[in-house]
């Protein structure tokens, strides 16, 4: 099951309504399902019992869910939820999730499955809102990095998806540029011109490091440069004056805000690996700290046991345990093809 920073659980009686609700006054164009979803929220979700005073939820767990997100911006949520129970109650703010690629803001944003997006509000069959480039801030239903506005089609959202592991590839010409002052904040543009469509990336208002950006091209005073959060990937044009180039690319160390899951390409895994557990790797294979990219070891003995995880159809398996090696932020992948499972039995002698 998924945990959402926001808040909500769908059988059959649903609450009927005052006229006097809230959620009755509202026009709602927009309706986005899901499944078996935790909502850890807090009084975010709340209950409207016609007649009494309203009331928080602080915990919910769901078998299906139906929200449909209101045209009015900081206009409450009504959600229909069934568990155990079945009823009706607004949410103050829900995270949306992508259920497939779309590329929209003029070509400056790419989302892939998983992508999330916060602050929505319909419009038309689209919904406008914020990007949740990374949701590590520690502050719930606070993103630590958003790209906003953007805009998406209605039918493209989901509460709650299965989605794989993912990493953003990015050819910039080998340079890195960074924002000044904090918190970090830039306006990128579809095209070198003030006058262009734009959208702002920023960072939650604790922060105090920088973004980082691999820049791609230069035109004149302008650059044009991207960004790869969770699920997505930002590209934009901005005044070269605007940022600092820095030598450390996103992942070193001083290279940029590196908590939360996502933020340089690698996402949230909804379900258990194929296989999780003990293998021996080939002497000789190299060690990777990303898949084919930054070369840091090399296996020397076929008899020590790894930790080893992968999905079905991978080329790549993550090293989550290596003898003798301990850290936090440790990253190691191999090729697959180098790798021999050992199962519980030949691990036990």
């Amino acid at each position: 099951m998924r945990f959402f920073g926001g808040a909500v659980l769908a059988p059959v009686a649903f609450i009927v309504l005052a006229e006097a609700s809230p959620l009755s006054a509202e026009a709602f164009a927009c309706v986005v399902v899901g499944g078996e979803i935790t909502l850890d929220a807090a009084p975010d979700v709340t209950v409207h019992p016609p007649g009494e005073d309203p009331f928080g939820l602080r915990w919910l767990e769901t078998q299906h869910i139906k929200a449909t997100i209101p045209a009015k911006p900081g206009a409450g949520t009504l959600i229909r939820v069934r568990a155990a129970i079945s009823f009706n109650a607004t949410a103050a703010s829900l995270w949306y999730d992508l259920a497939r690629t779309v590329e929209t803001s003029g070509g400056m944003v790419k989302l892939h499955r998983g992508a999330r997006l916060a602050d929505a509000r319909a419009a038309g069959e689209d919904v406008v809102g914020a990007l949740v480039m990374n949701d590590g801030s520690g502050v719930p239903g606070e993103p630590a990095e958003t790209a906003a506005p953007v805009r998406v089609p209605c039918s493209a959202l989901r509460l709650g998806v299965d989605y794989e592991d993912f990493e953003a590839s990015i050819s910039g010409d080998g340079t890195w540029w960074q924002t000044r002052g904090v918190p970090a904040r830039i306006r990128l543009l579809a095209r070198p011109d003030p006058k262009a469509a734009a959208l702002v990336i920023a960072a939650h208002a604790g922060s105090r490091v920088p973004l980082v950006f691999a820049r791609l091209e230069v035109r004149g005073t302008w650059m044009r440069i991207a960004r790869a959060g969770a699920y997505a990937v930002v590209t934009g044009w901005a005044p070269i004056a605007d940022l600092d180039q820095t030598p450390q690319a996103p992942g070193s160390d001083g290279g940029g805000p590196r908590q939360g899951p996502g933020l340089w390409g690698h996402g949230r895994r909804a379900k258990p690996p194929l296989y999780e557990g003990p293998a021996r790797i080939a002497v000789g294979t190299t060690i990777y700290a990303e898949h084919g990219r930054g070369p840091w070891a090399r296996v020397e003995s076929g008899e020590e046991l790894f930790t080893i995880r992968y999905d079905e159809g991978d080329t790549w398996a993550e090293v989550i345990e290596i003898p003798g090696v301990l850290g936090p932020e440790i990253r190691a992948y191999v090729r697959v093809s180098r790798v021999s499972r050992v199962s519980a039995i030949q691990h036990a002698r």
